[in-house]
């Protein structure tokens, strides 16, 4: 009689040791996801310390000077991205004072 269940917790054991083995390596997966966004948050960290520190005034020089964007971000180590922001700041502050000189407004004496 002993023999005959024998079978069952052979099957026991083995069922046991595969669910172990699964749960092992669902174990391994969440440690490597945990440390992968962790390496990535901290990547992520240094990477966004620099950002905001572009010289704009520079950069304007450089473009001034007829250099391509690609050189500019070369030269000064920032993104191309940083070179068309600064751009696009530049032209934004230019529409403003233009819409603010004294040519854009009418002057009072002229509403007789």
């Amino acid at each position: 009689m002993l023999f005959q269940h024998n079978w069952f917790f052979e099957i026991l054991c083995r069922v046991r040791v595969i669910y172990l083995c699964w749960e092992l390596q669902v174990i391994k997966q969440i440690v490597l996801g945990v440390a992968a966004l962790a390496l990535v948050t901290a990547i992520g960290g240094v990477g966004s310390a620099h950002a905001g520190k572009v010289d704009c005034a520079k950069v304007m020089t450089e473009v001034g000077a007829g250099k391509k964007t690609k050189d500019i971000a070369k030269e000064m180590s920032i993104s191309t991205s940083s070179v068309y922001r600064c751009k696009s700041k530049a032209k934004t502050k230019a529409k403003a004072a233009g819409a603010a000189s004294p040519a854009a407004v009418k002057s009072p004496s002229s509403h007789s």
